[in-house]
């Protein structure tokens, strides 16, 4: 049983981020009775920045944000909340063939829709967004600084963010994909690698070692 009027002072929490946050005091909780099946296990989320915290909540966001995003810009195919944000800050969205505009428009709607969000990047589903050398490649081969960096000082912030102030946070957006303009001059942009036919080969003639 809650009662909103029952409120005990919970000290400092252990939040995602690893240190303490102060929320001052909470509802108290009467239980009466609890029912369980023989020798139960109880498993509780380990609190602070610990990886079952992390990737619970990030898994949850991720989805969630993806969900909403697809609604918008169908051709959203993920959404990742990265484990090095803390499960909670730093998205990875991946898209089929935007259009122009579309990779900072997905990172608008990502910003309004998850409110924790403060670090998008936008990257082609070529890319992998669980690599990371993957997507430090498409910064470096996609990125125009110029044109492809968001900042947005002074946006509503989550109470639990370790650098809000005044509830308010800089977020920042990326947008490392090609650009519609990049079919003009192709064989500036063609993958120089070996063809997979011939790569397909070495791997069955080592695979025999």
């Amino acid at each position: 049983v809650l009662h909103g009027d029952n409120l005990v002072d919970e000290g400092p929490v252990s939040e995602f981020h690893g240190f303490y946050e102060l929320y001052g005091p909470g509802n108290k909780m009467f239980i009466k009775t609890v029912t369980h099946r023989r020798n139960p296990v109880y498993q509780a989320i380990l609190p602070g920045y610990a990886p079952e915290h992390l990737l619970v909540g990030g898994a949850a966001i991720g989805a969630t944000t993806c969900f909403a995003l697809k609604k918008k810009i169908p051709n959203v195919t993920n959404v990742l909340i990265t484990e090095g944000g803390m499960g909670r800050l730093h998205a990875i969205i991946s898209m089929h063939q935007p259009k122009a505009g579309e990779g900072k428009r997905a990172i608008m709607l990502a910003m309004g829709h998850t409110n924790l969000l403060k670090l998008i990047i936008v990257v082609d589903d070529d890319i992998d967004p669980n690599d990371w050398t993957q997507v430090e490649w498409a910064l470096a081969a996609r990125m125009r600084g110029e044109e492809d960096i968001m900042i947005i000082p002074g946006v509503k912030a989550d109470r639990c963010d370790p650098l809000e102030k005044d509830l308010t946070i800089t977020k920042v957006g990326i947008v490392a994909t090609r650009k519609p303009s990049d079919s003009l001059s192709p064989e500036k942009f063609i993958p120089a690698r070996a063809p997979e036919r011939i790569l397909a080969q070495v791997k069955e003639t080592l695979d025999r070692y």
